[in-house]
């Protein structure tokens, strides 16, 4: 098995995060530097690959209503958290 391979078969099952999404700004500072970050280059549209539950977006989402927002993740659990957390944020299962 490739060193990709073993990467995809760990985080299509694994997680990062805990089945429990943290609250809002509960040790989440650095998503929302990230995005006062991305946001400096004025974008039409960001699309993250590898989004895990969506919480990246979720802040760029807080900071900017018009931005359009778009993740993939090979981890459905994950994807089904983010949907959950992140009913509005446009998440989806998929691999590159």
């Amino acid at each position: 098995m490739s060193e990709v391979e073993a990467a995809k078969d760990y985080w299509s099952v694994n997680h990062c995060q805990s089945p429990r999404l943290l609250p809002e700004g509960e040790g989440q500072d650095h998503r929302y530097k990230l995005a006062k970050i991305i946001l400096g280059y004025k974008p039409n549209s960001v699309f993250e690959f590898g989004c895990s539950s969506g919480r990246n977006l979720a802040a760029l989402r807080t900071m900017d209503e018009d931005v359009a927002l778009k993740g993939i993740d090979i981890n459905r659990a994950a994807i089904a958290a983010g949907q959950r957390a992140h009913p509005t944020l446009d998440l989806s299962y998929g691999d590159e």
